[in-house]
């Protein structure tokens, strides 16, 4: 019949079409709404009622179906309640309509139920995507802020702390001004350094307290110490002690542990008047406990009496320095072959009077130096290409 080659090609088709793919199954299902189906249901009825009416019509048909067992013609000589085949087909068309209905129709919910939960499952999906998504870029834009935020505070820390250290350069640089154009104060500053040139024990009389210079030590020492972190700024007040010519004694008898000259160039000027004279910074009598003089340039620097325990000379540069009597030397031999040029340095020396600089004595001091060569040679030999150019 038309109608049934109609509805098993409509199956088939559907049944093509959910092997085709998950995909191609879901567009089948989502194109067959409500309407659809119960237009299926219908058309199956109406082949199921025709087929029903038409065994009915075929009863009055003589011959094969009018045979006794049948039951479809009238046979009044036999009991009315044997069951013939016709009532068998009456009773399974009434039992089987209602059956494929809910059949059918059980079937379609479970597709729509499944197609809703698949739909509600890839909604949620989609939902968590965007949340992520939405979550991940306020994340990134804090994690932004917060840079930008910590960069700012940064700036403004620094600006502080450059205002600050300006500010502490500045007073430093008045403090000294006024002690170097005061007449009387610079006479008396500089004359404690007219005493240590002469390198000998000083009497009684020049070891009079001298205020003026106690002050300007403390002042440099003070600042240098509140500028150990900033080379460049450190560098601005030796450029001034330097200018000042103040380097060769400021820092005499000091109490410098601890302090931060690392890389700094302490090469002193010389005095007003003694330009042929051998003028260099001078450490000398004073506590270098754990200084850090790595990479300084301590050419010529007079350690005299200095305390140089544990203090850190890698890399330093040595040329010319005076080692004089420096306390518990032999037990720093390791840090002095750290530094560069430590070979030539004076050990064993003394002060010549009229060429005014020290001069080494040999053999001894040449014997002191290849004492401290069979020492033990730090880990890692020093740097010392800047200083051999």
């Amino acid at each position: 019949m038309p109608l049934v080659d109609w509805l098993n090609k409509k199956w088939r088709g559907m049944r093509a079409k959910r092997a085709s793919g998950e995909e191609s199954r879901r567009q089948v299902l989502n194109s067959l709404n409500v309407h659809d189906r119960t237009k299926i249901i219908i058309r199956f009825c109406l082949i199921l009622g025709g087929s029903v009416f038409l065994l009915y019509i075929a009863t009055d048909v003589q011959g094969f179906w009018c045979q006794e067992w049948t039951g479809f013609c009238e046979n009044t000589t036999k009991s009315q309640h044997t069951k013939k085949l016709w009532d068998w087909l009456e009773l399974s068309s009434r039992l089987a309509v209602p059956f494929l209905i809910f059949y059918l129709g059980r079937k379609f919910q479970k597709q729509d139920e499944r197609i809703a939960n698949e739909q509600e499952k890839r909604e949620r999906e989609i939902a968590n995507e965007q949340e992520k998504r939405e979550r991940e870029i306020a994340n990134e834009q804090a994690q932004r802020e917060r840079e930008i935020a910590n960069e700012q505070a940064q700036r403004e820390r620094e600006i502080a702390q450059n205002n600050v250290r300006e500010e502490a350069i500045k007073d430093y640089l008045d403090s000294m001004a006024k002690i170097l154009l005061d007449e009387i104060k610079s006479k008396q500053l500089f004359s404690h350094n007219n005493s240590s040139n002469n390198n000998e024990p000083q009497s009684n009389a020049s070891q009079s307290e001298n205020h003026v210079f106690d002050v300007a030590q403390a002042l440099t020492i003070t600042i240098l110490q509140r500028l150990e972190d900033d080379e460049k700024c450190q560098a601005r007040i030796i450029r001034f002690l330097y200018n000042a010519r103040l380097l060769s004694f400021i820092f005499e008898k000091a109490d410098l542990s601890n302090i931060n000259l690392s890389q700094a160039i302490l090469l002193a000027r010389p005095q007003a008047g003694n330009a042929g004279s051998s003028v260099s910074v001078s450490f000398k009598d004073a506590i270098l406990f754990k200084a850090n003089l790595k990479e300084a340039n301590l050419k010529g620097a007079n350690f005299k009496g200095a305390l140089l325990k544990e203090a850190i000379l890698e890399g330093a540069n040595l040329d010319g320095a005076i080692l004089v009597g420096v306390k518990d030397l032999n037990q720093i031999f390791k840090q002095i072959k750290s530094a560069c040029n430590w070979d030539k340095a004076i050990y064993k020396g003394e002060w010549n009077k009229e060429e005014k600089t020290w001069v080494a004595i040999d053999p001894d001091n040449t014997n002191f130096i290849k004492k401290i060569e069979n020492d033990t040679d730090p880990k890692e030999p020093p740097d010392c290409s800047r200083w051999n150019n």
